[in-house]
């Protein structure tokens, strides 16, 4: 036919109307027939396929893992041709397919082409329903034609999955505070961890100490990092995940410098010597502290000796390194310490 709009077959007349019965026979050709070769072809007759593949044979397994198991099985044959193989599987706890209540219940879990005989059964080939570790499944494979005929089942196997083998490391990352960046007071300092499985826990470290100064085991990691005493020089933050499995990721660092202004005390003052003066006045002096930036003030520290050290007052600030402390009681003995201070205090 040249003409490949819609046919009717039935159509009286190129009307509405339609025959209502039965066709026994439809044949279409993709060229016109003589009448001569109309009648040699329906004298021929129409050869119909019911003749189903042979089963498939030999199956086996191979490649087995906690979530992948591999089929492989010998062709099946046909009168006319094997155009595909159904993969069944089921959850072993009876006898082997067709008899059994659990054979009977299982699914296709794969289709290959008829020139195919290996199937993987695997997380990506059948995602909503993948295998599971240290379980026993039985499988069966059956051909079928064009028709599509389908043969009877091949022999079955049973295999078992391994355990579970979790060698995969999680990965950590610092998020805040970037390198080479300046913090000062109290810094939110937060973490990325990532893992096939599941991340236990992250660790945080601040200067290479091997204990961490703290874990967190829920997203989002973070922890509190108070600065404030730090000297104004580089730190280093690190930070490792652990997984599930015990697997450890590599450390990931960061350097910091804080701005927290001056928070280095000055050295203590030495060398104190006290000498009476008079019966009533002590002559104080002492060696000079140091300090990164400068002291500016020392604090005399007097007590009765008899009463202990615990009950010393300030008596002076001075900015030098003597003092004379009078107007003392005669035949008294007293102690005296002395602390320096810079421009934040001591």
């Amino acid at each position: 036919m040249a003409n490949t709009s819609q046919l009717f077959i039935g159509q009286f007349g190129g009307g509405s109307d339609f025959s209502q019965g039965i066709l026994d026979d439809v044949r279409i050709y993709n060229t016109a027939l003589t009448a001569s070769q109309i009648t040699a072809d329906r004298a021929a007759g129409v050869s119909l396929d019911n003749q189903a593949p042979t089963a498939p044979s030999v199956l086996t397994t191979s490649n087995i893992t906690h979530n992948s198991i591999t089929l492989t099985w010998t062709a099946a044959s046909d009168n006319v041709s094997v155009t595909g193989y159904d993969v069944y599987r089921y959850l072993f706890a009876c006898t082997s397919p067709p008899t059994g209540n659990c054979a009977d219940t299982a699914n296709v879990v794969g289709q290959v082409s008829g020139t195919t005989t290996t199937f993987t059964d695997n997380p990506t080939t059948d995602p909503t329903n993948p295998l599971s570790p240290l379980t026993k499944y039985g499988y069966y494979v059956k051909a079928h034609d064009a028709v599509p005929n389908t043969s009877v089942a091949s022999n079955s196997v049973t295999p078992t999955t391994t355990a579970f083998s979790d060698t995969t490391p999680p990965t950590a990352s610092l998020t805040t505070p970037t390198n080479n960046s300046t913090v000062s007071g109290t810094v939110n300092v937060t973490a990325t961890a990532t893992d096939n499985i599941g991340v236990a826990k992250v660790e945080f470290f601040v200067d290479g100490n091997s204990t961490p100064v703290a874990t967190d085991t829920a997203s989002p990691y973070a922890y509190s990092w108070d600065t404030t005493g730090l000297t104004n020089v580089a730190h280093t933050i690190s930070v490792k995940a652990t997984d599930t499995a015990g697997n450890v990721s590599t450390v990931a660092s960061v350097s910091v410098t804080p701005q927290n202004g001056d928070v280095t005390k000055p050295t203590a003052p030495t060398a104190v010597t006290a000498t009476a003066a008079s019966s009533t006045s002590i002559n104080l002096s002492w060696s000079g502290a140091t300090d990164n930036t400068a002291v500016t003030s020392y604090k005399v520290f007097r007590y009765l000796f008899s009463a202990g050290i615990t009950t010393a007052q300030v008596i002076a600030t001075p900015t030098t390194t003597t003092y004379s402390d009078t107007g003392l009681t005669a035949n008294t003995k007293y102690g005296y310490y002395v602390s320096s201070g810079d421009t934040k205090g001591e």
